[in-house]
């Protein structure tokens, strides 16, 4: 992963939807799916949020990607978004994410430990992310918490650091 502008957000999936676009010009989806197996994944966390007597086209999933990839937080909305301190972002099982200890999440317990959703955009200058399901404000990076997790099983040991410079 390349290094983030400290204004422009990082977006680990842009380029992956540039790819698979031209790439389904030419070539099958089953073949797209199996050279990009990010992309793969993907599809199998977004199935589960689909309802079942729903088909996931592949030009609708993209363009949500896309838009994901693009949304930037109103600064109310930010305000209110959960937030990640320490944290850092990783690769883990083929997919970016943040990991981290999280207040004011909907869903899990004050000063939890938590794996986000997929990973689309994050400015580590600018103090936000955005994931599948949300944005979250940032506070302390931390590049040594991936080996603090590994250490912990919280993530398996092949996970990567994703590399946010200031």
């Amino acid at each position: 992963m390349e290094p983030a502008d400290p204004v422009m957000p990082h977006r680990p999936f842009a380029s992956l939807i540039e790819k698979v676009r031209a790439a389904l010009k030419t070539s099958s989806l089953q073949d797209v799916l199996h050279d990009n197996p990010m992309l793969l994944d993907l599809i199998v966390f977004a199935e589960q949020t689909v309802p079942k007597n729903r088909h996931l086209d592949i030009n609708d999933f993209l363009s949500q990607i896309e838009a994901l990839s693009k949304a930037t937080p109103a600064p109310p909305a930010l305000r209110k978004a959960p937030l990640l301190d320490p944290w850092c972002a990783v690769i883990d099982q083929g997919c970016p994410v943040l990991i981290g200890v999280v207040e004011g999440h909907p869903f899990l317990r004050l000063a939890g430990r938590m794996r986000s959703s997929p990973l689309f955009q994050v400015s580590r200058g600018q103090g936000w992310a955005r994931t599948w399901s949300r944005f979250y404000r940032l506070s302390h990076y931390d590049h040594g918490l991936r080996d603090k997790w590994i250490s912990r099983g919280g993530i398996r040991e092949d996970a990567m650091l994703i590399r946010l410079e200031d």
